[in-house]
């Protein structure tokens, strides 16, 4: 067994992804955009904004584990009690980052920049009850 190659170390590429996703994001931050098969441009931006957001994930992904893959099962986490408050924390900024787009400063956005940010916002939510059930609530495992 040799030593690791740097491919192993750095892990899949994940900077083009992450590029080509903030891209497809930022999109639907502006008021340009085409109307699409479905003839509805708002439509079209959230619907590439949502591609942007799946391949910031991806990116993401790689980058923090240094695999390919979609799911960060705590196995993975070097760390669950400083990421779940990292994570917490970030995801209610989000949430309310993501009213003040939709709500009151609704007038300089895109629609779609609302439903994105909420997405984004309550998945991060979600896995942030979910590493908290597993780590201290009722799916705790009670062996260790």
């Amino acid at each position: 067994m040799g030593e690791p190659k740097t491919s192993e170390i750095l892990g899949p590429p994940w900077k083009g992804l992450a590029i080509i996703g903030s891209i497809l994001v930022a999109q639907t931050f502006t008021d340009i955009g085409w109307e699409g098969p479905w003839n509805d441009v708002s439509f079209t931006q959230g619907f590439i904004g949502l591609i942007g957001g799946v391949l910031l994930y991806l990116s993401w992904f790689r980058w923090q584990f240094k695999i390919n893959g979609l799911i960060p099962t705590l196995e993975r986490w070097k760390n669950p009690e400083k990421g779940l408050k990292i994570l917490f924390t970030f995801s209610i900024m989000m949430i309310v980052f993501t009213w003040l787009v939709g709500e009151p400063f609704s007038e300089y956005f895109p629609r779609p920049s609302g439903m994105i940010l909420g997405l984004i916002s309550l998945l991060m939510l979600l896995q942030a009850c979910y590493v908290w059930l597993v780590i201290r609530g009722p799916l705790k495992n009670e062996e260790e």
